[in-house]
């Protein structure tokens, strides 16, 4: 009876030190959809997603970003997809301005 009590704490602390260590797995959903941080959490996702060869990833920029003054680490990691002949497309997700037609009376 003397012995049940350490056995029970050392069989939770194994049980809980095994749940920290598990590394959930991401769907492909969440490989596939990244949002752009300006971090190394973002290198880590990015390369994660590469690594599990999936075949298109969406970058979504939170924020306005210009093709012209591209974050240095995105313009990065766009220069080891183009070198590894991978293809990059930009995609606007801001509506286009309303053209302003005039119109003249005759």
């Amino acid at each position: 009876m003397k012995y049940m009590k350490p056995r029970l704490i050392y069989c939770l602390v194994i049980l809980f030190i095994c749940g920290c260590v598990s590394d959930p797995t991401k769907t492909k959903d969440e490989l596939a959809n990244l949002h752009f941080l300006d971090a190394n959490t973002f290198d880590q996702n990015l390369s994660e997603s590469m690594l599990a060869n999936t075949e298109t990833i969406n970058i979504v920029m939170i924020g306005k970003v210009s093709v012209n003054k591209m974050p240095e680490r995105l313009n990065k990691w766009l220069g080891v997809i183009t070198n590894k002949l991978g293809k990059v497309d930009f995609k606007s997700t801001t509506p286009p301005k309303p053209v302003n037609e005039r119109t003249t009376a005759v």
